[in-house]
């Protein structure tokens, strides 16, 4: 969303503009053997390792996957897997034409585990298809 290039933005009565959070309990994450091997990976390039910085050019096929990695807003590591998409709430740009009434728009965040997003701050909301009962 923030990434888009508007000109105009019509929003009313989209129900993500409600901010009526539901309240949801999860289990600890369990993650692949990739996806451990991968956020180490990642974490370490991140410190400037000479080791795996060497090793990576050797291995394109990694160096395609870690190329897909996102950072966590909450906690800054780097992960490959989306464990949840959240939105927080933020002023829209002042050369936005929008409605009067739109106070805030919703810009994506990214967080790698559940351990932070019991961490975030009260703006930011998770996002889940919740089923019709």
């Amino acid at each position: 969303f923030q990434d888009l290039k508007l000109r105009e933005f019509y929003c009313e009565g989209n129900p993500l503009f409600l901010q009526q959070p539901v309240i949801s309990t999860q289990r600890e994450n369990v993650w692949s053997l990739q996806e451990i091997t991968s956020r180490f990976v990642m974490n370490q390039l991140a410190e400037n390792n000479p080791f795996l910085m060497d090793g990576i050019e050797r291995y394109p096929q990694v160096r395609s996957m870690i190329s897909q990695g996102k950072t966590c807003a909450i906690c800054g590591q780097h992960f490959i897997t989306v464990w949840l998409d959240c939105v927080r709430f933020v002023s829209p740009p002042k050369d936005w034409k929008i409605s009067k009434n739109l106070q805030l728009v919703p810009l994506r965040v990214l967080i790698c585990s559940y351990k932070c997003f019991t961490q975030r701050d009260p703006n930011l909301f998770g996002i889940a298809q919740v089923q019709n009962r």
